[in-house]
């Protein structure tokens, strides 16, 4: 999950993610998939799958503007 500012529309980060995901699945034979969510919308939504992200052990980190949200193992 990517959670992007609120002034980013969250469908356009997810189109220009698409070269690079293409490029993972080409060069390293691994399927990644992106969900990408306003601030607004993660802080206030109560979705299943929000919420799950919120309980879960997440670590974020800020890169280009972009919050990148990945589970620790």
């Amino acid at each position: 999950m990517v959670v992007v500012d609120d002034s980013l529309d969250p469908r356009k980060v997810e189109e220009k993610l698409d070269d690079l995901l293409f490029e993972i699945l080409l060069n390293r034979n691994e399927l990644v998939s992106v969900i990408a969510v306003s601030e607004k919308i993660f802080e206030n939504y109560r979705s299943p799958l929000l919420l799950n992200v919120k309980e879960e052990q997440y670590s974020m980190r800020e890169v280009d503007g972009l919050i990148i949200m990945q589970r620790g193992f």
